[in-house]
């Protein structure tokens, strides 16, 4: 198995002096209240949701619709984080607006590769957003990063297998309780998780309160870490034609029952998954799901928070994503009129169905959210509580944990591998 994993770090800003290339940031005004004209208009966006050699469509946005109602048309590039910054330091024009997530921003900031932005739609939209978003929006005062989404992933259980086993969120609040009880379970459900984004989960825990990454400071040779790597990487069910799982789980990309209230025990997964989650099949091919209206996910399931590694994790990870306008762009006006279009509407013209989880305030969600649905309202508590910011990422490969299941490695060799990667990154 081969994965990029993207970890918290402090990304040493090389080259400082040519990030910026000499160039002040000067501030994009609100757009004018007279007509513009931006037929011809040709933004280009960093976008990983829309991929490469976008048109038109959906990605972060909905460019179709803000095509649509501005004449401004859209091409899409897609790179992985220490590309982007890459970009950044070399000053590259060809982007026009950048979807970063927030663990990027404080190298954004350091780099001072952004546009002020001075528009009163977009200061009221970030007004009313949570408070968690608002607070990494500006730079001195100045607004400079405007958020488009914000969402989380949770332990999905339906309520029939709530009623079944009597869980409650205290039950499976730390890992080994919930290990625990997906493994100790012995009824006919099956219990399913995605395995690389709950391991992802519960490492961003552990570098948070167990890693300065400021001082270059980051063991990972702990019998924590190693008994979160064991449990989740240890014993590997890998099916013969199917996609491994970590022991007591099938995967949730297999195609059985992980989107079922009558079959499933648990499953992981996000509110903008929620079109996926039905218990009707086709009669005539028993492997495929009606899933188009269903209702199921918002009736019959509810969602826990990812499970803390350890008491001394007192909340969960958070972020979401920002847009910003690149200072040396040369649209910048048309750039800022699709940023206020989002932020004057926000659910016309976001890309992010079900997963822009900007508000507070409940009565500000459409009917398509469901808002009055127990699973919203267990997901805003979880986002909520997501208040501990995740910072400077980095791309890994994990070759460590292929030899590690392979047997190649012995757990302790797998992770001193792992941390021989990370003190290299950390001293380049």
């Amino acid at each position: 198995m081969r994965r990029l994993l993207c970890i918290l770090i402090f990304f040493a800003m090389i080259l400082m002096s040519s990030c910026s290339g000499g160039k002040e940031n000067q501030a994009v005004t609100q757009s004018t209240e007279a007509e513009v004209d931006y037929s011809g208009v040709v933004l280009t966006v960093q976008d990983t949701v829309a991929g490469n050699d976008f048109v038109t469509g959906l990605g972060m946005l909905d460019y179709q619709a803000i095509t649509q109602e501005t004449g401004i048309r859209f091409r899409s590039k897609s790179y992985l984080p220490d590309e982007t910054k890459l970009k950044m330091l070399a000053g590259d024009d060809d982007i026009d607006i950048y979807f970063v997530s927030a663990g990027m921003l404080h190298s954004v900031i350091d780099c001072g590769f952004y546009t002020p932005i001075e528009s009163e739609i977009i200061d009221n939209y970030i007004s009313s957003c949570r408070e968690f978003l608002q607070e990494v929006a500006s730079v001195d005062g100045e607004t400079a990063f405007v958020p488009v989404s914000s969402g989380a992933s949770a332990i999905l259980i339906p309520k029939s297998a709530i009623e079944e086993t009597g869980v409650t969120a205290q039950d499976i609040e730390y890992l080994d309780d919930f290990l625990e009880f997906v493994r100790n379970y012995d009824g006919d459900r099956i219990a399913y998780t995605n395995s690389s984004l709950l391991f992802d989960y519960l490492e961003y825990q552990y570098e948070a309160y167990y890693c300065d990454y400021d001082n270059k400071e980051a063991n990972f040779e702990t019998p924590l870490y190693m008994h979160i790597y064991e449990e989740i990487w240890g014993g590997w069910q890998d099916p013969k034609d199917g996609v491994g799982a970590t022991i007591g789980f099938e995967h949730n990309l297999t195609g059985d029952y992980s989107n079922n209230s009558e079959k499933a025990l648990c499953t992981f997964g996000s509110y903008s998954s929620a079109e996926n989650f039905t218990d009707k099949r086709l009669n005539t091919d028993p492997n495929v799901y009606m899933t188009s209206g269903s209702t199921d996910f918002f009736e019959k399931w509810r969602a826990f928070p990812i499970p803390k590694i350890s008491e001394d994790v007192i909340s969960g990870i958070g972020g979401g994503t920002y847009a910003l306008i690149n200072p040396y762009s040369e649209n910048k006006e048309a750039a800022i009129k699709v940023l206020e279009l989002l932020a004057s509407d926000y659910f016309k013209y976001t890309g992010n169905t079900l997963s822009g989880f900007m508000y507070e305030d409940k009565s500000m969600y459409p009917e398509s959210y469901h808002p009055d649905s127990e699973i919203f309202n267990d997901f805003l508590y979880i986002i909520d509580d997501n208040t501990t910011m995740a910072y400077y990422t980095f791309s890994v490969q994990r070759l460590d944990i292929d030899d590690y299941q392979t047997g190649k490695l012995t757990l302790e060799e797998a992770v001193a591998e792992y941390q021989r990667q990370v003190d290299i990154w950390l001293n380049e």
